[in-house]
């Protein structure tokens, strides 16, 4: 951070150092200086073609009573639905928030009380003011303590749900994750490595699920789902069928929290800004517990870390685990 501000003191429209400054800022938990800073993505040469202007005036956090305010969704679809807990807020201001997001996000997204949900491919509605999602953080002036609805902000179709109820094993289900989308920059660092020996334990009354959307899901000897997971509607509703998520890095972990779903986060030794540091718990998801790798690469630890605890917890509920396992690839 220091070299940042000697760099920005040097010359102050240099984005790259903004934007490091950024990052570092909300990863040690200073989230109006890093929201503050964050703005400069826009003017960093990596990502300013993401935010060409639009009509109309920026909507600046006020006057919000009677107006339509136009939300542009950014970035991942984690990040979609990590800040789509600041609709409600323009709500309770008397606004009508309207995200523009990708067609898989639509019907999660419908979810959200009072909120108008329209897909990026089509024509924008009319709008009084508009904003780029991620910036709406600043605008509401969040801390650590004012994170807005870190309990659960979204919920599951009931007719998907019980659709989903039919479909899956009886008793307990554990919902699993171990890598993400292989075109995202990060994902060589986030996710475990396809030829990594994983572990999982034969435990009594539990079964495992792969929500894993395409991509090797039988690696893990577990059915594949993708057929049916037609949006991230369909993903919530499998979710909400389930007892527990565990996950690396990926919008399960966003989508899980943001249904109040209890979920474990597999997280690399230098995490994303979001996971900060040193802490078992989110401010952002109060239902999420990380699993943090003590040394960069070392999934093992995690993984081991996570199913012990697995163990213990079914054990606490009447059903002991066996302590034979079964290694699958």
């Amino acid at each position: 951070m220091k070299a940042c501000e000697a760099a920005i003191a040097l010359r102050p429209d240099f984005a790259q150092a903004h934007w490091n400054l950024a990052i570092a800022a909300l990863l040690s938990g200073d989230l109006p200086r890093g929201f503050a800073e964050y703005e400069w993505r826009k003017r960093h040469a990596r990502y300013r073609a993401d935010f060409p202007d639009l009509p109309g005036r920026p909507w600046d956090g006020t006057d919000a009573a009677g107006q339509t305010i136009l939300v542009r969704a950014e970035q991942g679809f984690g990040d979609v639905i990590q800040f789509a807990r600041y609709l409600p807020p323009i709500v309770a201001m008397g606004g009508t928030p309207v995200l523009v997001c990708a067609p898989a996000l639509v019907p999660l997204m419908r979810s959200v009380p009072g909120v108008r949900t329209v897909c990026a491919s089509d024509p924008l509605p009319a709008y009084d003011a508009w904003i780029d999602q991620v910036s709406l953080p600043r605008l509401f002036g969040t801390t650590l303590d004012t994170i807005p609805a870190a309990d659960s902000y979204l919920i599951a179709d009931p007719a998907r749900s019980a659709t989903w109820r039919e479909r899956l094993p009886r008793g307990r289900k554990i919902g699993l994750v171990l890598a993400g989308n292989p075109a995202h920059p990060g994902d060589g660092r986030r996710s475990i490595p396809a030829d990594h020996a994983i572990r999982l334990p034969e435990i009594p009354g539990l079964t495992f699920i792969s929500l894993r959307h395409g991509g090797p899901s039988g690696t893990l000897g577990l059915p594949d789902l993708t057929a049916w997971m037609t949006d991230y509607a369909e993903t919530a509703a499998l979710i909400e069928n389930l007892d527990l998520v565990i996950t690396v890095d990926t919008s399960v972990a966003h989508l899980a929290g943001a249904l109040g779903k209890p979920v474990w986060i597999l997280l690399p030794h230098a995490p994303d800004w979001r996971w900060l540091l040193g802490r078992g718990d989110s401010p952002w998801y109060r239902s999420a517990r990380l699993f943090r790798q003590p040394v960069a690469g070392d999934w093992t630890s995690v993984l081991s870390a996570a199913m012990r605890e697995l163990q213990r917890l079914q054990a606490d509920c009447g059903q002991p685990a066996r302590s034979d396992e079964r290694s699958v690839a």
